[in-house]
């Protein structure tokens, strides 16, 4: 069943109406459940038409997801459909991909030695994938099969997905030669005496993908409150805990 932003606001404030949460009380929401409130026309001082108001667009946020200016880096391969990662939509670090892949981690800077490059933070990482990317490695011309993974730093935003689509692996790695892959974002290391394609999936703080419609961004929404439900208990408990913290 899919609630909208407005029920779902609902039911996480158990109920309350607008007027009994204190103004001075308002500064101190959470930033999801901002958005849900306001969702749901509950009268929280934030302007409405600008950029400040998605909460998620913000340097300080690793939420991911839609918002109707977008900001941060867009998706560009295949047509601007896929992030380099795999992902269509970013997330936060830690969850589990939009197709459901769930991370390892996160995993200590020294538990990552393997990657060719120094990771500053805990990571989390997916995969290696069921899907292994088959090509024509032209520096040792020989045909080769390799599995994949993708990991991100832990309280950033996240692309990494699962993909099943050789043509996005082929705009990603390129023709097989190693000197012209992108190294910022791929690269090829080994892990365990095996050769495997890493791809780093961290994304700037504050990044989310444009979109214009509606439902795209009431769906948002819906998730944001299902997920903050989800860290509190099932709803019924999500709406006493919740309206404790906003209510006076």
């Amino acid at each position: 069943m899919r609630f909208g932003p407005a029920l779902a606001a609902s039911l996480l404030l158990g109920g309350v109406s607008a007027s009994a949460i204190r103004p001075a009380a308002r500064n101190d929401i959470d930033p999801t459940l901002r958005e849900i409130m306001r969702a749901a026309d509950v009268n929280i001082p934030i302007p409405i038409h600008t950029r400040s108001n998605y909460y998620n667009t913000k340097s300080t946020s690793n939420a991911g997801g839609y918002s109707r200016p977008g900001s941060g880096p867009q998706p560009t391969f295949l047509g601007g459909a896929y992030y380099g990662g795999g992902a269509k939509v970013p997330y936060t670090a830690g969850k589990a991909t939009p197709s459901g892949v769930q991370p390892r981690g996160p995993v200590s800077p020294a538990g990552m030695t393997y990657w060719p490059g120094l990771w500053l933070t805990p990571v989390f990482v997916y995969g290696p994938y069921g899907y292994h990317y088959g090509y024509h490695n032209r520096t040792s011309n020989r045909d080769e099969d390799r599995q994949i993974e993708c990991s991100c730093a832990q309280y950033s935003v996240c692309m990494c997905d699962e993909i099943d689509d050789d043509e996005f692996w082929d705009e990603l790695v390129g023709d097989g030669d190693y000197s012209k892959l992108n190294k910022t974002l791929v690269n090829v290391t080994k892990r365990d005496g095996k050769d495997i394609i890493v791809v780093n999936g961290t994304l700037p703080n504050g990044t989310t993908l444009k979109s214009d419609d509606e439902d795209d961004y009431e769906e948002y929404l819906t998730n944001a409150a299902a997920r903050l439900a989800s860290a509190i208990g099932v709803w019924p408990a999500a709406a006493l805990a919740v309206g404790a913290i906003v209510l006076f």
